[in-house]
């Protein structure tokens, strides 16, 4: 019982390794994006500098997937999908880190060396709880300290500390919104506590080394953090800290965030008290008698390298408010950040492939229809004049019936799972009507025709009811191997209609072949014989074949002319694959030798159709179905 257990979180953990590693990426890309905008905004005030860090810290509680899922609601199956190459790019730029998924065809120790690879995402995920309650631990046991001071601490009533206090407050617009100060003993700094009832925590003794305008310039600093909200921004980077403990960027963000918060109350101090000389002695006397506070969110007013600090106070020019161009270029900034992730929504859920048949209008109805149970494996649908034999399981009647391809049951969700093993003989009639309306219709047509009467069928005697979703699935992704191809190409070139048989062709078929491909028996394995084909038509020949474990194939090998070729293979042709822990299947070596093309695993979005609701349908009896 422990031992599935534990391979359950392993599981679990290393399927969201990638997602972690994704969002890492991203975030840290993010942080060096917010670096160059503060770059070109160096001589712009410094709160703006800090709300740009602040996007960046919160960033990381705020994963692009967020906004990606916004835009996959926005996304709706169309013809004029994106090309699969664009969505591979967009998928490798934005999530250069993929799931694993279970190799071709795994070899049997894999299992074994599964179960051993248990330890090392389990070891990860201690170290990271370790580091993350070590992290809150700190912090907390720093604010408990704080907190008791507070409490100890003897609230000021009257003197010249409050009635400046007062006035500041009035002058910086906070209204009803009071800070409360109290006379605190030790040698902690002049600091604000908490965010909705602030708290001047004052040192006993500092008044007695301030005269009036540095007392008044100390007080204006702390004012200026209460109306900045100081405390709750630099909360919300604690947590950041506290969960990305592991990441270095996150320590030097918060560094950064409070070298800007307290350069930005620099400013605001010294718009309303020009007077840099005595505003820079009053925080060095605050530094001869205190300590910085153990909190970043307890803001004080001897935060950053004070060096610097005090160069800067003592030279800065006054700084520039933003210009068009500046708001024009966070505008656009902001605009990117929210946008680029919604329309990569829009564009990687829009299904590239296996579009599913949608129904308009009332369904048309079989005039009878008989099901019996069948003994026989499931083969299909088989139509001849009026009659259509189906025999099937009850997930291949939906895949029959909304067009999924036969061997990609992955676009089929839901459902008991008897739809999985019990084989159903059904045979149809079409009534007259309808059979005079197939005739004059193209293949397709009368294809899609059929497809409604199966929906028909299965909403009748299934009792089948269904919702449809875009999902990422996993598919195989034909591209060009190490090597390059190794392709001729086609000697007949000329517009025609192209013979496809992926299975159980014959020799006059493959003799006579003008364009197209046709799959023969050869010995103990196959040939597929290829004339004017395009590697879009051999991924959707490669669909239907047992090897790609009933995946959907994409062409991503960038190759757009028609070419000759013969692929042969059997079970001699096996060879390990990149990894060398399994073997790969014969077709796929086949590919990648003669060929030079190569099928890697990789996922991609496809309509799904998910069953909310199906019964066994009544057997042994026909049952009329008039419209």
């Amino acid at each position: 019982m422990i031992l599935p257990s534990i391979h359950d979180w392993s599981a679990a953990l290393t399927a969201f390794a990638p997602t972690l590693a994704n969002h890492l990426w991203q975030s840290t890309v993010f942080v060096a994006l917010a670096g160059l905008l503060t770059l070109a905004l160096r001589r712009n005030h410094a709160h703006v500098r800090h709300s740009i860090w602040m996007a960046a810290s919160l960033k990381f509680l705020l994963p692009f997937a967020l906004l990606v899922s916004v835009g996959s609601h926005f996304a709706k199956p169309s013809k004029t999908a994106p090309s699969p190459a664009m969505y591979s790019t967009l998928q490798d730029v934005n999530e250069p880190f993929d799931a694993p998924i279970t190799p071709v065809a795994p070899h049997a120790a894999v299992a074994v060396r599964i179960r051993s690879a248990d330890l090392p995402p389990l070891l990860a995920a201690v170290v990271w709880l370790g580091g993350f309650v070590a992290t809150l631990a700190v912090w907390g046991i720093r604010w408990r300290r704080v907190a008791k001071a507070m409490r100890t601490a003897e609230p000021v009533r009257s003197g010249r500390e409050l009635d400046s206090l007062r006035r500041i407050e009035q002058g910086a617009g906070l209204g009803t919104r009071r800070i409360d100060l109290r006379i605190l003993d030790g040698a902690m700094e002049p600091g604000v506590f908490g965010v909705a009832r602030p708290i001047l925590a004052w040192p006993a003794g500092i008044s007695a080394r301030l005269d009036d305008a540095q007392l008044e310039a100390i007080l204006a600093h702390e004012v200026c953090h209460v109306r900045r909200r100081d405390n709750l921004t630099a909360a919300f980077h604690m947590l950041v800290q506290a969960a990305f403990w592991f990441h270095p960027l996150v320590w030097w963000l918060g560094a950064r965030l409070v070298t800007e918060r307290e350069r930005a109350c620099d400013e605001q101090v010294l718009e309303v008290c020009p007077r840099p000389a005595i505003y820079a002695q009053s925080i060095l006397k605050v530094c001869e008698f205190c300590v910085e506070s153990p909190l970043p969110c307890v803001a004080g007013v001897t935060g950053a390298v004070l060096k610097h600090r005090v160069l800067q106070i003592m030279t800065a020019r006054a700084a520039r408010r933003l210009n068009f161009a500046g708001k024009l270029l966070l505008s656009a900034a902001a605009l990117g950040v929210i946008a680029a992730p919604v329309a990569l929504g829009v564009i990687r859920f829009i299904p590239l492939y296996g579009q599913l048949l949608h129904a308009s209008g009332p369904l048309p109805s079989y005039e009878v229809a008989v099901i019996k149970p069948s003994q026989q494996p499931a083969q299909g649908r088989d139509v001849e004049g009026e009659q259509v034999h189906l025999i099937v399981t009850a997930k291949l009647l939906v895949q029959l019936a909304y067009n999924v391809p036969m061997a990609n049951d992955s676009q089929v969700a839901g459902g008991p799972d008897w739809i999985n093993t019990e084989v159903y003989d059904v045979l149809a009639k079409m009534d007259a009507a309808t059979f005079a309306a197939l005739q004059p219709m193209k293949r397709d047509q009368r294809r899609e025709r059929i497809q409604l009467l199966d929906q028909s069928l299965l909403t009748d005697r299934f009792k089948l009811k269904t919702h449809f979703e875009t999902r990422d699935i996993p598919v195989f992704a034909l591209v060009v191997a190490h090597g390059g191809p190794k392709l001729k190409p086609a000697k007949d070139t000329t517009p025609g209609g192209a013979t496809m048989v992926p299975d159980g062709g014959n020799a006059a078929q493959a003799e006579s072949l003008r364009r197209g491909i046709v799959v023969t028996r050869k010995g103990h394995g196959f040939e597929m014989i290829a004339k004017g084909v395009t590697l879009g038509g051999l991924a959707k020949v490669l669909i239907p074949r047992p090897e790609m474990g009933g995946r959907m194939v994409i062409d991503q090998t960038g190759l757009t002319g028609l070419y000759d070729f013969t692929l042969d293979w059997g079970p001699e042709q096996t060879a390990s694959s990149d990894s060398g822990d399994v073997e790969e299947p014969p077709l796929a070596t086949a590919l990648q030798q003669q060929l030079g093309l190569k099928l890697a695993q990789t996922k991609g979005p496809a309509e799904v159709i998910v069953i909310d609701h199906i019964e066994r349908p009544t057997l042994d009896g026909a049952e009329s179905h008039r419209n």
